[in-house]
């Protein structure tokens, strides 16, 4: 192996501290290993004394087989570990001082449920309290505890410093007034500037006293995590001198790689491994511009603090010779990282050396028009590379996040290019387990009380496990809905409708009979066998395991039952006797907080192109590199992920975050050897302007890399746009009932406004909620918006009823809002229902009495809950429920509309009159809200029992926003605006009875869409000949 001079003088010296500076292909792998053979041969120390400290597993493996390749069976005995891993043999050797031996890891679900129940306790008042979303800050105090276990922070010191940030602030520019205005003069503090910062630093302060009681509930249950082992150890060495001295005799030379990734704990346990030597034969290798994991606590000032404690005889060695990319890719990835700051060395050069380059010509950034040109763009230099010889295994397409490569995915497999992406997938998110999971579900609603699963049934009738034709599900539903019948007694008995039966095909019978026998079993079973029997049961019985073991997609599939079942295995060994209920539970716990069963999925196999994240490039090389969606949204202004403005106290950097963002785009661009293409987008999808990214500005202007506008013809566009929906996925459209069936309801049907309002937002969605009546689940927020409604009608009514007119008080309309509440719990967990009872009767409801009465008082001429009916607009009969009437002489009248929820920006979008010549669909009918209004405007107008006259109405918010103020936005409709809701209202009413429902709105989230697209469309297309097994 031949070195050059500056991985000689790292190899060759053994003594004293050594800080190796690699940079990107460098061969820094190569001289760790180098120096251990170099040590044995120059000392005599055994491999035994020789600690090499890595990152990652990954890291550690590679290192071994360096070593074996150098040194032999000898390299057994050199003690290579991950922090953790070393971590782990020192808590092993010391279980007894360390009072570790009946504590157990604890889980991610366990870490949930510990700060859940510390949130549940929260006194109100508290900053962490958030009433609409209970665990809202939950995720930012599990990163805010690691945090502090990283950089060691102690409860009372980061309190102090956080107070000494609230006094410092009051003298900063930012807060004070920066001219004369009429009640402060310039330099004054701004008061809401500062108190809006020191109700953040509050919350902080709070984050921080509840994290430190989340470690005690941790130990109370004996329970620890990773940051705990190296806590440990720490405390260990600190404490007992007899234990730091037993590894310090036996590791005599210690080399940490990766340096840069460590946190603030790992550097102070490497410190104090080396601590018996005043110059410790310490060797530390990393790169501060590769420093890319400050997210998971690296801390690149370690770098400095290495050089710093050891400056009077530390040598330092620059590893500037590359031997992996060409010099103009070198050139390009320097111009980048130099606009850094926070480096060791500002004027590191990368030079050339490496002898195997293809070619070694500009990078080149290409302005593309939008996602879908890049997909193309990037799709024909792939084509044209590998015709010029280079392996699609040698190219890679780098991005900043995942969802960024769905797109060329799509177009990569309609062209039969084969790629290479290997990701984490959550299986509670697999499409065969959300399957297995439904029914679960529904044999438990059923077990817990008959029927309580009805709303489950339209959808578990169309899994692909019974072959059930969709059409005939369709018949059925049709039936249903005219017959106001049960779906769970009418499957069982088919028998005794002989209309319904003569509706279904012969196979359609058969296996509806077939699957309510099955439901019926399962449910039965479910009082009486252990939870892993039933769930056997489920998956042999009911005929999933053989659709599985029929599936083309069998390996995957399989891959996702055995996983769940573990999963459920591992949970019955810790529970004893685990109930189908709690295990549910659990896993609604997981997927509301994103606890993941993961299985490593690998989407595309064989000798591909490699598809990654910039993060996930690292250590990876190859001949041509795409670094594509260079756009500030996605490489400049990512989220801070440390919680809590801990930044604001702890860094003193504004310009940290745009570093690490800069030192993980010059990662990106030196995995390049011969050819490295950047590309960004002018425009969004939906055609709103795009900026490139920062890194991309400083390029062009240092003149290094060529810029082209990309230009693809038209034809590839369309090719592009039509694999997005998948190769062998239809668009869209569905053919609803014929429409003999589908008269029956649309021919007396009355227009509403919540229906005007489902059909403009999908008509697949209307055809199915509103018209079919498919039964839904009774959802928590809406029931406590129904109790709050209730509670004020109730209230207003009482009033009414009363000879004086006096109203009820505070304590009568909580008692209404709690009834309604009790009448429905059975729509909340526990803990929502404890939750919600508490929000609306202790905080909404004597907030809203306390506020408003004196106004209700001044005004008793009000109408509450007004159903007006037999309205007849532009030829449309119409009717709706207003929640109130308030008259503001004889015949005007204020329409009021009670909100629950808080109003925010994108409701103010709701309030917002029609444009009907935008480009936007959402704009062009006007927000939900308006259209209600102008809706009841039309409404009262056209009653023909009163002669009323709108003059406005009034959406009120009935929840507090967090200064305790209530919203309240009056809309005033026009004459123009008002015959545009005529025709508007005219329009939908005949779509509606021309019965055009089969175009959806193709919307990600449209939970219709969906149903079609994986129960209706897929049968459709599978049934024609054209899926094929990678859509099974």
């Amino acid at each position: 192996m031949i070195l050059n001079e500056a991985q000689t003088q790292a190899v060759y010296t053994v003594d004293g501290p050594l800080m190796v500076i690699a940079g990107p292909g460098t061969g820094k792998t190569q001289i760790l290993s180098s120096r251990v053979a170099q040590i044995l041969e120059q000392t005599d120390m055994l491999p035994e004394n020789i600690l090499c400290l890595t990152f990652s597993d990954a890291a550690a493996v590679a290192m071994k087989k360096r070593l074996m390749s150098m040194i032999g069976a000898a390299s057994h005995r050199v003690a290579v570990f991950t922090f953790h891993s070393f971590c782990q043999r020192v808590i092993s050797d010391y279980q007894a001082e360390l009072s570790v031996l009946s504590l157990e890891p604890i889980s991610d679900l366990e870490t949930i449920e510990y700060y859940n129940k510390l949130i549940d306790k929260l006194e109100l008042g508290n900053p962490l309290k958030h009433y609409k979303i209970p665990y809202f800050y939950r995720k930012q105090l599990i990163a805010l505890n690691k945090i502090l276990k990283q950089e060691q922070l102690e409860k009372d010191d980061l309190i102090s410093l956080i107070e000494k940030r609230m006094e410092d602030m009051k003298y900063e520019d930012y807060f004070l007034y920066k001219r004369n205005t009429k009640d402060a003069k310039k330099g004054d503090l701004n008061p809401r500037l500062y108190n809006e910062a020191v109700e953040k630093l509050n919350r902080l302060i709070a984050a921080v006293h509840l994290c430190f009681d989340y470690r005690s509930v941790c130990e109370k249950n004996g329970r620890y995590d990773f940051d705990d082992m190296i806590r440990w150890v720490i405390d260990l060495f600190k404490t007992n001198e007899a234990a730091l001295l037993h590894y310090q005799e036996i590791y005599q030379y210690i080399m940490v790689d990766e340096y840069q990734d460590t946190n603030k704990s790992q550097n102070e346990l490497t410190f104090l491994l080396a601590s018996y030597w005043d110059s410790p034969n310490l060797m530390v290798v990393g790169d501060d511009d590769q420093s890319i994991y400050r997210f998971q606590g690296a801390n690149i000032e370690n770098l400095h603090d290495f050089a710093g404690r050891f400056a009077h005889d530390l040598q330092k060695i620059v590893l500037s010779e590359n031997y992996r990319s060409s010099q103009n890719i070198l050139n390009t990835a320097t111009h980048v990282i130099q606009k850094n700051t926070n480096r060791l060395i500002d004027d590191k050069q990368l030079l050339a050396k490496s002898n195997a380059l293809i070619a070694d010509g500009p990078p080149v950034v290409s302005a593309c028009f939008n996602q879908i040109y890049e997909c193309a763009y990037v799709y024909n230099a792939i084509e044209k590379a590998h015709s010029d010889g280079i392996p699609y295994s040698e190219m890679a397409v780098i991005y900043r996040n995942h969802e960024q490569a769905e797109h060329l995915q799509s177009y990569l497999k309609l062209k039969g290019v084969p790629f290479y992406l290997k990701r984490r997938t959550d299986i509670l998110s697999y499409p065969l387990i959300q399957n297995v999971l439904e029914l679960l579900e529904y044999i438990a609603d059923e077990k817990s009380k008959s029927f309580n699963g009805e709303y489950r049934l339209f959808k578990i009738l169309h899994f692909d496990f019974w072959e059930i034709p969709t059409v005939d599900l369709a018949k059925f539903a049709w039936f249903m809905r005219r017959e106001r019948l049960q779906w769970r007694t009418c499957i069982n008995e088919l028998g005794k409708h002989p209309e319904l039966l003569s509706l279904l095909s012969e196979t359609a019978i058969s296996r509806i009979a077939k699957l309510s026998e099955d439901l019926e079993y399962w449910i039965g079973k479910s009082f009486n066998l252990p939870l892993q029997q039933l769930v056997e049961k489920v998956i042999s019985k009911g005929g999933i395991l053989s659709f599985v073991l029929q599936s083309p997609s069998k390996q995957s599939h399989l891959q996702a039952l055995q996983t769940f079942f573990d999963h459920l295995k591992d949970e019955t060994r810790k529970s004893g006797s685990l109930s189908l209920e709690n295990y549910l539970s659990t896993l609604a716990l997981m997927k509301e907080n994103n606890v993941a069963l993961e299985i490593e999925e690998i989407l595309e196999k064989g000798d591909g192109v490699n598809l990654m994240t910039a993060h996930s490039s690292k250590g990876l090389e190859f001949e041509l590199v795409f670094i594509v969606g260079c756009n500030d949204k996605y490489w400049d202004k990512t989220k801070d992920r440390v919680p809590f403005n801990l930044r604001d106290v702890l860094y003193s950097s504004d310009d940290q975050l745009i570093e690490e963002n800069r030192r993980l785009f010059y990662v990106a661009c030196t995995r390049a050897k011969s050819f490295l293409k950047l590309s960004y987008n002018l425009f969004s999808l939906d055609e709103k302007p795009l900026q490139e990214s920062v890194f991309v500005t400083e390029l062009m202007e240092s003149g290094i890399p060529q810029k082209k506008n990309v230009e693809i013809v038209d034809e590839q566009i369309m090719e592009v746009q039509l694999s997005l929906f998948g190769a062998d996925t239809p668009d869209k459209n569905f053919e609803p009932l014929e429409a003999n069936f589908l008269n029956q309801f649309t021919d007396d049907y009355v227009l509403s406004a919540t229906h005007l309002d489902n059909y403009l937002e999908c008509p697949v969605k209307f055809y199915y909620r509103n018209l079919l009546q498919i039964p839904s689940a009774k959802t928590g927020p809406l029931s406590f918006g129904n109790a709050i409604h209730k509670a004020l009608e109730l209230f207003f009514k009482f009033m009414l009823k009363d000879p004086d007119k006096n109203y009820p008080d505070l304590q009568q309309m909580v008692g209404w809002f709690k009834m309604e509440m009790d009448r429905n719990r059975d729509s909340f967990t526990v803990e929502d229902f404890t939750r919600n009872m508490e929000y609306g009767s202790e905080k909404v409801l004597p907030k809203l009495y306390g506020t408003f009465l004196p106004e209700w008082e001044a005004n008793k001429n009000r109408e509450p809950e007004k159903n007006l009916a037999n309205v007849v607009v532009n030829n449309v009969p119409i009717k709706g429920k207003l929640d109130q009437l308030v008259f503001l002489d004889k015949d005007t009248v204020n329409v009021i509309d009670f909100k629950t929820g808080k109003f925010n920006t994108e409701k103010k979008k709701t309030l917002q009159p029609p444009k009907p010549d935008s480009d936007k669909e959402e704009e062009k009918f006007g927000g939900n809200y308006w259209r209600q209004v102008a809706f009841y405007h039309l409404l009262v107008n056209n009653d023909p029992l009163h002669h009323y006259r709108v003059i406005s109405g009034e959406m009120f918010f009935v929840e507090p926003d967090k200064d305790g103020k209530f919203k309240r936005e009056k809309i005033f409709v026009n004459d123009n605006e008002l015959s545009f809701m005529e025709q508007l209202i005219a329009d939908v009413y005949h779509k509606i009875k021309n019965h055009e429902f089969s175009e959806g709105c193709g919307k990600d989230n449209c939970e219709w869409c969906n149903f079609n697209k994986f129960y209706i469309r897929k049968e459709l297309y599978r049934s024609s000949g054209l899926m094929n097994g990678d859509e099974e």
